[in-house]
């Protein structure tokens, strides 16, 4: 048994600028500085997990004492690297934040810089997690960092930025350390494997470039792993078996949701919930083949470079060209929610299960205009009028006149194997194709819906729907409407002044049902026994209610 085994993450950690993957423009950052000898005196690395940070702090002190530094990179073989590299620099400290988190440590370490450095020309001080320090602690900071000694280097490691006060970044050069693509991660891996002798699938690989998430480190855990699971090779079959998790399965369900086939997506779901397989994790592998499909949708195979493997691409894009416009962005989308709430969820199958089904079912809104769809005629003048004499007669004869001459049979008849019943439907349709033109649509107020003959009048504080007035977009949706459901008719658009009617747009129709229904959610609250100790305790009172967007 080999006692002195060194994990991959540890074995092949950078050792200077150049075995450094990625990170290109902080490397020519920090070499150029020390060529030039404008040593930065504070400085940030920020980014996610496994990107470099603290790799980067170490070679980055590494370089500034190096005794035989040629071009800005560290020899890695003098007194003063290889102290660096086992730990044991008498000038170089590493502190983690999250440990020495009060002002009293950094006051200490204040007292530590009144000394001369020992060995070197710098101290160098690499802060890790640095974000964790107190609100006190950075303020003890800010006089050092603002008058520091020429010796003295401030090295910062953080995995949120946003956490660092503003007054502390402005005296630091932030340097934002990226994700690794899969490219750069894939070749990394197998570079290594190739220098271990260690055999693998090209599938294997880039399976577990995809999984570390642009994080180096977890590459290599995954890849130490991945060759215990296969027996001193890297394979990908055990490596899938590892996780419980088959692509297929995933995109099964993703094929179910885009063809809104709840029965088939329950038995999938059941098939998973077997496998003991965590939800999250399946959440969000589906939402990123929702991602890579609405992107194939519109832009095409090529669009995803080397974000998916060739195969899963293929099934993609046959899933994709079955999908109806913006299907996907939404699935996606509704995804993001769900993965929020199945954080420490002991429903995450139920849970995940609600929401996929509520996608499959969801019926979408009513039919506001099925009534306009109906009366496509003048209604017939009621027989018991008396008490309205004339009226009712003009009234009725006023909506006649109003109707414009109709199309030859032939035509109508052309026009209604695919003219939607409703102007509801006919938008939505209209919308997925033209979604920016759709929205003038629904702001327009419809006066007539016919196969032949199509009135909307535009109220003047529309401002999209004012584009309608225009004679080439009316000549556009003549030639659109015609080209998507046979409509030959004739479109007219006038201004409301010349046609005064009470009817609402369907943005107005859809405003109106938001907020009746956020008064209905607002008085259900108000009646709730446990909204009414919530207001009563912290005497608070309810006032709105937010509906989500789906």
């Amino acid at each position: 048994m080999n006692r002195s085994y060194q994990p991959l993450a540890r074995r092949y950690r950078p050792r200077n600028f150049t075995e450094l993957v990625g990170q290109e423009a902080v490397r020519q950052a920090l070499q150029g500085s020390l060529r030039l000898g404008r040593v930065i005196s504070s400085v940030i690395f920020a980014g996610i997990r496994g990107t470099g940070k603290t790799t980067l702090a170490r070679i980055f002190a590494k370089a500034l004492n190096c005794e035989r530094r040629e071009g800005g990179n560290p020899c890695g073989q003098c007194s003063s690297c290889l102290a660096i590299a086992k730990g044991n620099h008498e000038d170089v400290l590493e502190i983690d934040g999250a440990s020495n988190t009060g002002v009293d440590d950094i006051r200490e370490l204040q007292e530590s810089l009144a000394y001369v450095p020992q060995r070197s020309k710098y101290k160098v001080y690499i802060i890790d997690e640095v974000h964790m320090l107190s609100i006190s602690a950075f303020n003890a900071l800010l006089k050092t960092l603002e008058e520091p000694r020429t010796s003295v280097v401030f090295v910062f490691a953080t995995t949120e930025l946003g956490k660092i006060p503003r007054t502390v970044r402005s005296r630091c050069q932030v340097f934002n350390l990226t994700r690794l693509s899969i490219t750069s991660i894939r070749d990394h891996l197998k570079l290594l494997l190739a220098n271990e002798k260690v055999v693998y699938d090209d599938g294997a690989i880039e399976l577990l470039a995809s999984w570390s998430e642009g994080s180096m480190r977890d590459a290599l855990t995954m890849l130490d792993q991945a060759i215990l699971l296969g027996d001193g090779a890297v394979k990908y079959q055990s490596i899938q078996n590892s996780t419980n998790l088959d692509p297929s399965q995933v995109m099964g369900l993703l094929k179910s949701l885009v063809n809104k086939n709840g029965q088939q997506l329950i038995e999938t779901l059941a098939a998973i919930n077997d496998s003991g397989v965590e939800f999250k994790k399946v959440c969000e592998q589906l939402a990123g083949y929702a991602r890579h499909a609405f992107i194939i949708k519109d832009l095409g195979k090529q669009s995803l470079g080397q974000q998916a493997s060739e195969e899963i691409v293929d099934v993609l894009w046959a899933i994709a060209n079955d999908s109806a416009p913006f299907d996907l962005n939404r699935i996606f989308r509704f995804l993001v929610r769900c993965s929020k709430e199945l954080d420490g969820s002991l429903l995450d199958r139920y849970v995940f299960e609600n929401y996929c089904l509520e996608w499959c079912f969801d019926p979408g809104f009513p039919s506001y205009d099925q009534p306009i769809s109906e009366t496509k005629t003048s209604p017939p003048v009621p027989k018991n009028t008396a008490q309205l004499g004339d009226q009712s007669t003009i009234k009725a004869q006023a909506t006649i006149e109003r109707q414009p001459p109709s199309a030859s049979s032939s035509l109508r008849i052309a026009a209604d194997e695919r003219f939607p019943k409703t102007w509801r439907e006919l938008v939505d349709e209209w919308k997925k194709d033209n979604p920016f033109n759709g929205r003038k649509l629904e702001e327009a107020k419809l006066i007539t819906y016919q196969p032949d003959f199509i009135e909307l009048a535009i109220a003047n504080d529309s401002l999209l729907s004012r584009d309608l007035l225009k004679k080439e977009e009316i000549e556009k949706l003549q030639k659109g409407f015609r080209d998507i459901f046979g409509f030959h008719g004739r479109i007219s658009v006038v201004t409301e002044e010349k046609h005064h009617s009470s009817k609402l747009s369907l943005l107005e129709i859809k405003k109106s049902k938001d907020l009746n229904q956020r008064e209905r959610l607002v008085d259900d609250a108000k009646q709730h026994p446990l909204t009414k100790e919530i207001v009563k305790k912290f005497d608070a009172e309810i006032t709105d209610a937010n509906l989500e967007d789906s």
